[in-house]
């Protein structure tokens, strides 16, 4: 039955959702676990046992009600009185520096409860607070998004899908990792499931069926299936890049990560780094010695640490420990600044070859990112 379809993929949601952390006692413990999961918000970070600070605080809440109150309501020792208490925070006050968080803490802990039309009351309003930080807005449009699917009262499927857009931008500019994308795929697909209800042929998507089968960690199929879509998608690009990467492929996945980042760079920020961390970590060779860029980070470092412990332990042996004359003191101490300066010499040398390493890479990388602009058109 659709409906019953519908049910598994909110259930696979379910799941991804709690893999990367938006409260999985929210999720799966309900009222009785929620207890803890106010201690992963910034909006405590001022409740303190430590005594100075105590009394500092104190003072600060004796002059501002308003953190007095919100205190109270965030450690509420039972969730329904943390409610009672949020609630009533946000009805006396018209604004305060807790709002954003406050309605946070609402729309988490009514999706615990799944009184869906309060989730979308809540996570709405505290969306409109640019401020937040990007895992705040991801998880908030993951848990409003799925809302607005399965809301007896407020059911809105064009919402749903705009919050995945949404949850997909911020999770890739903020550079959020995988588990948050596997969980807007869940969305996506617990939307389309749902859209699906009553009909009886559904429109096929292509790339949809890639990044299932990407997220189902089959990298083979999945390369298979992205490299027949559009390349100049910037999210075929960036799937088929992540791929390509699992399936060691690391000079191809360089290219199609660079893609992503240059066809929408807005989108894909932080994806140009991703493609250098690759590149540095496992393509890149340095000419004469032919050995990889960290290889040859921990051998002069290596071999930067032995010299200097040498010079230590010879200066050690000569004068540690032992009485020395006047003369030989005076020596020693002649001995260990002359030591001091050739450790510091030690130090800069190294700093300087490592650099001189990464100026070499980044000119062969930066030439990649100049071949691929010119492959796609791009100046």
């Amino acid at each position: 039955m659709p409906e019953q379809r519908v049910k598994l993929v909110r259930k696979s949601l379910v799941k991804i959702i709690v893999s990367v952390g938006i409260g999985a006692s929210l999720i799966l413990g309900g009222a009785k676990a929620l207890g803890g999961y106010g201690n992963s918000y910034p909006n405590t970070a001022h409740i303190s046992n430590t005594p100075y600070i105590y009394q500092e605080q104190q003072k600060v809440e004796q002059a501002d009600p308003k953190t007095v109150a919100y205190s109270k309501a965030v450690s509420a020792s039972t969730i329904d009185e943390k409610i009672r208490l949020l609630e009533d925070y946000l009805k006396t006050y018209s604004d305060s520096q807790y709002h954003k968080f406050a309605y946070k803490e609402l729309a988490f802990v009514y999706y615990g409860k799944k009184n869906y039309d309060k989730v979308i009351n809540h996570g709405d309003k505290a969306l409109t607070y640019s401020d937040l930080d990007n895992e705040s807005k991801a998880q908030l449009f993951l848990v409003t998004g799925e809302s607005y699917v399965v809301s007896p009262g407020k059911k809105n499927l064009d919402k749903a899908t705009e919050y995945a857009g949404k949850a997909e931008q911020v999770i890739k500019s903020g550079g959020l990792g995988e588990g948050y994308l596997k969980a807007v795929s869940s969305l996506e697909s617990l939307i389309e499931k749902a859209k699906g209800v009553g009909k009886s042929v559904s429109k096929p998507d292509p790339l949809g069926a890639a990044r299932l089968l990407y997220n189902k960690k089959d990298y083979v199929g999945a390369e298979k299936a992205f490299a027949v879509l559009d390349q100049k998608n910037p999210d075929v690009a960036y799937y088929y890049g992540l791929a390509l990467y699992q399936n060691k492929k690391y000079n191809e996945s360089i290219d199609k990560l660079l893609a992503a980042s240059i066809l929408d760079s807005a989108g894909y920020s932080k994806v140009r780094d991703t493609a250098y961390s690759i590149f540095l970590n496992n393509v890149y060779k340095e000419p004469k010695s032919s050995k990889g860029y960290n290889s040859l980070v921990k051998e002069t470092n290596d071999l930067m640490n032995s010299d200097i412990m040498g010079l230590q332990k010879a200066w050690n042996d000569k004068y540690a420990d032992k009485e020395l004359s006047e003369e030989e003191a005076k020596q020693a101490e002649t001995d260990k600044a002359a030591l001091d300066e050739r450790v510091e010499q030690i130090r800069k040398d190294t700093e300087a070859y490592q650099l001189g390493l990464k100026r070499a890479a980044d000119a062969v990388f930066n030439n990649l990112v100049s071949q691929v602009k010119q492959r796609l058109g791009v100046k």
